[in-house]
């Protein structure tokens, strides 16, 4: 082959720029640190927003996780979604709403949460991710809600494949009880729309504990426990406890019997500060002897279905569960942010929790409007 002048002045170019880069200063990647005043960014635009999506096992295509902050984009999310499920496992993909999709529902895209933890003295890793809102009135009088509880194990395989090491992935739309004050006694709440919720929801049979308890403005938490101890794949009891240690509502003042119990008002926290709450003996999946591998459930996760159901919703557990018990461990939850990546810390702790929020990105709709989603 013949050399052009082109060719042959390629190598000493080449080289001669990789030298002028090589000797130039490295500039360092700007790291913010707690109490720093970076300059304000605006809101993502809706483009930016919907670029985070995956799909779903139906083939169809789901928001997803995203940061607070879109550092390519140079903008504010405005939302929260606590932990990367990529901390759970590097190839796992979240669909947010893929259960509720199947019964037919809608839920706010910013009230789905991420915790990913390990479990108690156990080479298991949990991811849980739960919707509910901080931020609007609406979480009072809807009781169903998705709930994600996926199961990994976390020891050396020859791959290191989401294949080789994933337990267990279940998704369900669960009932989340009875709306109470998250104070003594936990006396119902009796919204002008839905009067009767608590009411309806003894009348489904849920069990004492499950319940939506919420806190009056400026003290208190805001725990969801969800009704788990039932379906094709039952947990043991309802321990499942996912806290808000900083709700964006709560309540303005105790209300009265017969009226309406309970006014939302901002509230001084940022809905950042999520953790989980084992209850005392933990939280863990029963010693397990039902399907295994791939198989559907309605949306509920009571029933079997068949793949081609227009409602049938897909589970996946391993045959290394069955006849075995799996806990996380008494009230136990560590943050498993990555290291150094401040936007995807989940702010998990096992006495309380200190918000995520970074830079003022995360803040109630403006001007006082409270985001109403069903």
């Amino acid at each position: 082959m013949i050399a052009t002048r082109r060719s042959l002045l390629a190598a000493p170019v080449a080289l001669a720029l990789a030298e002028i880069a090589e000797a130039k200063p490295k500039r360092k990647k700007r790291v913010h640190t707690e109490g720093s005043s970076p300059l304000p960014k605006p809101t993502c635009p809706q483009a930016v927003h919907d670029a985070y999506v995956t799909t779903g096992p139906d083939g169809q295509t789901y928001p997803t996780w995203g940061p607070q902050i879109d550092q390519d984009a140079g903008c504010y999310a405005r939302h929260d979604h606590g932990a990367d499920p990529k901390t759970f496992h590097r190839d796992y993909r979240l669909p947010f709403g893929y259960a509720g999709a199947r019964r037919g529902m809608s839920e706010d895209h910013v009230g789905y949460k991420v915790i990913v933890f390990d479990g108690v003295d156990s080479p298991y890793r949990w991811l849980i991710s739960m919707h509910f809102g901080t931020h609007s009135v609406g979480g009072v009088c809807n009781p169903f809600h998705e709930v994600v509880v996926a199961l990994l194990d976390t020891r050396p395989t020859n791959s290191g494949s989401l294949a080789s090491k994933l337990l267990a992935d279940t998704r369900a739309v669960r009932d989340f009880g009875p709306a109470l004050w998250n104070s003594e006694h936990n006396p119902p709440m009796i919204p002008e729309r839905c009067q009767d919720q608590a009411d309806q929801a003894r009348a489904r049979g849920t069990p004492p504990g499950v319940k939506r308890a919420f806190p009056i403005a400026g003290k208190g938490y805001e725990p969801w426990v969800p009704w788990m101890g039932r379906g094709v794949v039952p947990f043991t009891g309802n321990y499942l406890i996912v806290n808000t240690w900083d709700p964006m509502m709560a309540c303005d003042e105790v209300g009265q019997p017969g009226g309406p119990y309970c006014d939302f008002v901002p509230n001084v926290g940022t809905g950042t500060g999520i953790f989980f709450q084992g209850g005392a003996f933990g939280f863990d999946l029963r010693a397990y002897n039902g399907p295994v591998g791939r198989f559907w459930t309605d949306p509920m996760g009571l029933e079997i279905r068949q793949q081609g159901d227009a409602d049938a919703v897909e589970q996946f557990i391993s045959p290394r569960l069955v006849g075995r018990r799996i806990t996380t461990g008494a009230n136990r939850a560590e943050s498993l942010g990555e290291p150094g990546d401040r936007w995807t810390a989940c702010a998990c702790t096992q006495q309380g929790a200190q918000p995520a929020v970074r830079e003022g990105s995360i803040r109630l709709p403006a001007d006082g409007v409270v985001v109403d989603p069903n």
